[in-house]
């Protein structure tokens, strides 16, 4: 069975399985908030998926997330959802919300990504990465990025 990563990621980490080790979990079901900053090279192609954080099993995302990213470009869009590290599970690049949601602004700025609360409810399965997909062609001149806070609880029990 493959092993899945993304193709870019934060430089805290290294895009390999110690990555989970490097996780903020806390089983008592406290709040933990996981800065992230992942750079979206202009040579980006459509379904590029990039890791925003890396998760345990039993990671839930929080909806006060706030994820953001400063793409220029009417045909910029981007996806948010998440990664599973083994093929045995199913990942979703578009769970929390879908490119069409959060298309790019052609006057630039800052585009706050909106997380849909029909999935409020999603508990990880197993280890994986919380990302973002491109969803159409980077039109920025420079690196593009997509950054925020990602706030996590686990579940207590992991079955």
């Amino acid at each position: 069975m493959a092993n899945l990563f993304p193709a870019a990621w934060p430089t805290a980490f290294s895009g390999t399985i110690t990555d989970f080790n490097k996780c903020k979990s806390d089983r008592s079901g406290a709040l933990r908030l996981e800065p992230t900053q992942v750079a979206v090279a202009t040579s980006s192609t459509i379904g590029t998926i990039l890791g925003l954080v890396p998760f345990r099993k039993g990671a839930r995302l929080d909806l006060g997330s706030n994820i953001q990213t400063d793409f220029v470009g009417t045909a910029s869009a981007v996806s948010l959802g998440y990664l599973y590290y083994s093929t045995a599970q199913t990942s979703v690049s578009n769970f929390w919300t879908s490119s069409s949601t959060i298309a790019g602004n052609a006057g630039g700025g800052v585009l706050p990504i909106a997380i849909s609360t029909a999935n409020a409810l999603w508990a990880a399965v197993d280890d994986g990465w919380i990302v973002a997909q491109i969803g159409g062609a980077t039109t920025t001149a420079t690196t593009a990025n997509i950054y925020g806070q990602i706030k996590m609880t686990y579940d207590s029990a992991i079955s």
